[in-house]
């Protein structure tokens, strides 16, 4: 099987990675994917462990401190509103 089409096999190759180990990785992903996870996960008791968590105050004040400058004078809203939304 080749993708000599596809985007990613092209920068694959210019890297100067070999067609057959692009194919070998792509069998290998394939794999994993079809491979059923041991053990499952519970999505409804993580979301219900997970309901009420929310980043702290102050580490979302921390996250936020470390954002580079934007150009320009207005600068988005970083409250509390942005801190439950990048909790979730």
């Amino acid at each position: 099987m080749r993708f000599r089409t596809n985007t990613d096999f092209k920068r694959w190759e210019r890297a100067g990675r070999s067609p057959a180990e692009f194919e070998r990785v792509l069998r290998e992903l394939g794999a994993e994917l079809r491979a059923p996870r041991r053990p499952l996960i519970d999505y409804q008791r993580r979301r219900e462990a997970l309901r009420d968590w929310a980043l702290p105050p102050d580490e979302w004040d921390a996250l936020v401190s470390e954002l580079p400058p934007l150009p320009g004078p207005i600068r988005p809203p970083v409250g509390d509103r942005k801190r439950q939304d990048a909790s979730v």
